[in-house]
């Protein structure tokens, strides 16, 4: 994270989480984007409470070819956004979008799901439950590796339960890709920015290793390639 020469740093998030908290955190405007509706009325809703809604703009839009009509010191693309781009095109789509929303010198701020901790350590059925007065909602997890797409894919069972009595079910199927920081750098190069600096997520400074599911990537764009 930086502060730019101007003093402001306008953060153009996708879709609008960490990345946000962030930029609100130390006094800076944030645009933040996301394909749900609905998660727009509570990140709209949660910058109302936190007396912040003046410095904060919510879009509906796609990653994959978003406009907002101007640009930014930062774009910021965390929990692992650019994993769910799942093709290449949609993938080089995504990165170019955000770098359109770069000033010069301008930092693109992403993280992924990291290939060798994904090998290493392979996913496995899990469960969450979540405890709030009157119910209790249970999510199974349940993921399949293909190592010829490096791709997970989970699906995802949720139980709403009320005392003994099971008043709801949901069920939710994602995709996700691993990555391996050589194809980081390829696609960043593809797409005319800056060799990325890579680290552990939330560690700067950190070496990657694969005990490290999720890496970030930050570059950034030269004045040359604005």
């Amino acid at each position: 994270m930086r502060v730019s020469q101007r003093g402001v740093y306008s953060p153009f998030v996708p879709p609008g989480g960490v990345g946000s908290r962030l930029g609100l955190r130390n006094g800076l405007t944030v645009v933040g984007v996301d394909r749900a509706p609905r998660m727009l009325e509570i990140a709209q809703a949660k910058a109302r409470s936190a007396g912040v809604e003046s410095r904060t703009v919510f879009q509906e839009g796609d990653l994959q070819a978003f406009s907002a009509g101007k640009k930014f010191d930062a774009v910021i693309c965390l929990f692992a956004v650019l994993s769910y781009q799942t093709s290449n095109q949609a993938l080089l789509d995504s990165i170019l979008t955000m770098k359109r929303h770069l000033n010069p010198g301008g930092l693109l701020i992403c993280d992924f799901w990291y290939g060798p901790a994904v090998l290493m350590q392979p996913p496995s059925d899990r469960f969450k439950i979540i405890e709030e007065p009157g119910v209790r909602i249970i999510r199974l997890s349940h993921p399949t590796l293909d190592t010829s797409e490096n791709m997970v894919t989970i699906e995802y069972r949720l139980f709403e339960i009320q005392g003994s009595e099971i008043k709801s079910e949901a069920t939710e199927t994602h995709a996700i890709r691993y990555f391996f920081i050589p194809e980081i750098k390829s696609l960043f190069a593809q797409a005319g920015l800056g060799m990325p600096d890579f680290h552990p997520s939330f560690r700067p400074g950190q070496p990657v290793t694969p005990n490290d599911w999720t890496v970030m990537a930050v570059a950034s764009l030269d004045e040359s390639s604005a």
